[in-house]
């Protein structure tokens, strides 16, 4: 059976008798008469092909088939009204502070420059940005210091946790692996042994180890164990490492194509530099109903992080 959207007023009729478990009850709460209410259920049971109340003495009891229709069109009509009410709501409610967790060379670039849109729409609002691995960012959403985490954690998280994701951001990312010059000319020979190279020492970001073994296995077909020499938490650490000689680095392309460029970093050479898969999650508490303002960031980002050209 189609339904069109005047339905929508017999299932607020009857889902209003249901609670109310009576007509003049009902018709009072509606504002319209008796008559009107009881004409509505009884054309819903005509379109429906089945009885929703049984009377009672002076109350309506549902029946099963009342039951589950219930069930369904209270959570619908309940969703309904939220999603008018808040489209009927004026961008300047849209205010507060939204707290975010998030990495480090994701949150200083494209999350910074999509951010700075959102409040150029709404004005009102503010942001506090915690950068981190999600060993740090996690127990700050937990403890209720930021509002929203954004990590590479995936979405499902296992029973019993009290976060919920959801798929925020995909797309791919080249990394390139690089060194100071000095490094490279004592401790590189042509042409490139891949294996040799895992021996040297690795600067790598917190929670990166899976994707550079991953790296070397995608653009070397190589798979060992990685020398990794010393574990940084942000890009800019790990680049003043790289560069007083302490060892190798695996870093964005974008972010780095300008110091190959001009010679203070050197890029070792492989076969091809591959781009391999970068998936962002937001991460939430269960237990915690987000603002208005949240609930409209989420949706923006949503929206404008494909169009971000701002550098990972």
């Amino acid at each position: 059976m189609k339904i069109d959207i005047m339905d929508l007023n017999k299932l607020k009729t009857f889902c209003t008798v249901f609670d109310k478990k009576g007509i003049s009850q009902a018709s009072k709460e509606l504002s319209v008469t008796s008559s009107a209410v009881s004409i509505s259920i009884i054309n819903l049971e005509k379109d429906l092909k089945t009885k929703l109340f049984t009377r009672v003495g002076k109350k309506f009891v549902a029946t099963p088939a009342g039951e589950k229709l219930y069930q369904s069109s209270s959570q619908l009509l309940l969703g309904l009204s939220q999603t008018v009410a808040e489209l009927r709501q004026d961008q300047s409610l849209v205010r507060g502070r939204i707290r975010i967790g998030a990495p480090v060379g994701f949150g200083s670039s494209r999350l910074i420059q999509v951010s700075g849109l959102f409040q150029k729409k709404y004005p009102d609002v503010s942001f506090v940005f915690r950068l981190g691995t999600p060993d740090k960012l996690l127990p700050l959403l937990s403890q209720g210091e930021v509002d929203i985490a954004i990590t590479n954690l995936p979405p499902n998280q296992p029973q019993g946790s009290p976060f919920v994701g959801q798929d925020l951001f995909k797309s791919s990312l080249k990394l390139t692996l690089v060194c100071s010059k000095e490094f490279y000319n004592d401790n590189i020979s042509e042409p490139i042994n891949p294996s040799s190279l895992a021996k040297l020492n690795h600067i790598a970001l917190f929670g990166s180890t899976a994707m550079i073994t991953a790296w070397y296995k995608k653009n070397f077909n190589l798979n060992t164990a990685i020398n990794f020499g010393m574990f940084i938490d942000n890009t800019y650490g790990a680049l003043f490492a790289i560069k007083n000689n302490l060892g190798m680095g695996l870093l964005p392309l974008s972010v780095i194509a300008e110091q190959i460029k001009s010679g203070q970093l050197v890029e070792v050479p492989c076969p091809e530099t591959k781009a391999i898969p970068f998936n962002l999650q937001l991460i939430q508490l269960k237990e915690k109903v987000p603002a208005f303002a949240e609930r409209t960031y989420i949706n923006f980002l949503k929206t404008e992080l494909p169009h971000s050209t701002a550098s990972i």
